[in-house]
């Protein structure tokens, strides 16, 4: 097939479609870093310099059946994949993915609505679309809160508000930061977990469930695949899953949907329909076989097969750790020790560095702030995690003070 890719993300799907045969055209988004062309990866990088011009191009691309002869257009967040069924709406192309469904897990008002309407536990909501609407909200939602963007990612931008005096205390950057429309949810106790799924020709497949681990900033430090969970308890959570993932109509896509086990059940915080990020995926193959860039690849060329998605090794379990060091950006990264150590540990699969000498130290605020990550697989999750922690612990971030430049006159 000849494949039009809109945006960027998710490198792997790209490379499994290239061995699988096809031809990869891509028009990438301008804002993120731009793909190398390795190996001849895509027969055209189409570039433009304003997003808003990328689905123009892309029906443009569509249309021309002489110079690019496009049989699927796809994408592989939720941003570009309504563009991309837009695109095929336009051009007469097969739609892969569900407008409305993308739609209602961007809009996490739309899903809670969705939910509630269809009986699916859930939690007290509000849409908060102007900061003076905010206080009476959260006299009806109740302490503590959880207020975050309607349509947000990456964990920017979310506070935790336990009580009036709490409110009091960040009422003043609440209100400076009120530039877009936010959803007041009720604070669910609780540990987290998502669940890694594949919807595909009306069948929900759960493949794992992963362990969360947070900071008090809400930013992701961890993962463990499988969660070491009870059985009963991860019968509860499929079940749920199921039963979510049908409400939703979930169909032709990866899933990656984040819950909270609370003490009354699971209760779903948010869906997407791509594959997890935090190399999620990675722990996924190195726990079970299962390929998940190749189950999305044909996913979005319709081939999957059963035997995709079949265990093809024993189970064991995954971690990854990431560093979140806090800095002032008057610090710069001068140089980075204890790598080969940290490779050394036992059980240790990866060992990828987030940011390289030269750079500005980071305040960590949301996800792409971090500095570092180890994978490790072990028999057990302990084992597993323990490898993942005590190999970042021996590496050493070492900083110097650069003042701020005085502007000339």
């Amino acid at each position: 097939m000849n494949l039009l890719i809109i945006g960027s993300g998710f490198s792997p799907v790209h490379h499994k479609l290239k061995a699988l045969g096809h031809r990869l055209f891509i028009i990438p988004d301008p804002s993120k870093k731009m793909p190398a062309n390795e190996n001849g990866l895509y027969e055209a990088i189409l570039f433009v310099h304003d997003v808003d011009h990328i689905e123009q191009l892309a029906i443009k691309i569509c249309s021309d059946p002489i110079l690019f002869n496009i049989n699927r257009v796809i994408a592989f967040n939720e941003k570009w994949q309504l563009t991309a069924t837009r695109v095929a709406s336009r051009t007469n192309l097969p739609i892969i993915i569900d407008e409305h469904l993308v739609n209602l897990t961007v809009d996490k008002y739309s899903m809670r609505k969705h939910l509630e309407r269809a009986g699916v536990p859930s939690v007290k909501f509000e849409k908060i679309t102007h900061y003076h609407e905010l206080a009476d909200a959260l006299h009806r939602i109740g302490f503590p809160a959880i207020l975050k963007p309607l349509s947000g990612e990456a964990s920017k931008d979310i506070y935790l508000i336990e009580d009036e005096f709490s409110y009091h205390q960040i009422a003043s950057a609440l209100k400076n930061n009120f530039n877009e429309e936010f959803l007041l949810e009720s604070f669910i106790y609780g540990d987290e977990y998502s669940v890694e799924a594949v919807s595909y020709q009306g069948q929900h497949h759960i493949l794992a469930i992963t362990k969360k681990y947070k900071n008090k900033r809400f930013i992701e430090t961890g993962h463990v695949l499988p969660a070491p969970l009870a059985h009963e308890l991860e019968e509860q959570i499929k079940t749920y899953i199921q039963k979510f993932l049908s409400v939703m109509n979930f169909n032709n896509c990866p899933s990656h949907t984040e819950i909270i086990l609370s003490n009354s059940g699971p209760v779903v915080i948010e869906s997407h329909t791509r594959p997890g990020g935090d190399n999620i995926y990675r722990l996924l193959e190195f726990s079970t076989g299962i390929d998940l860039m190749n189950i999305v690849a044909k996913i979005n060329t319709g081939t999957l097969e059963e035997e995709d998605i079949k265990r093809t090794k024993n189970q064991c379990h995954s971690a990854v750790w990431y560093s979140i060091p806090e800095g002032d950006s008057h610090f710069i990264l001068e140089h980075i020790e204890g790598l080969e150590e940290a490779r050394k540990i036992d059980h240790i699969e990866d060992i990828t560095l987030l940011i390289q000498p030269g750079e500005n130290a980071r305040h960590a605020t949301n996800s792409f702030d971090r500095s570092a990550l180890a994978i490790a697989t072990a028999p057990t999750a302990s084992e597993a995690l323990h490898s993942a922690q005590h190999a970042l612990s021996q590496i050493k971030f070492t900083y110097s003070y650069h003042s701020p430049k005085m502007e000339e006159n």
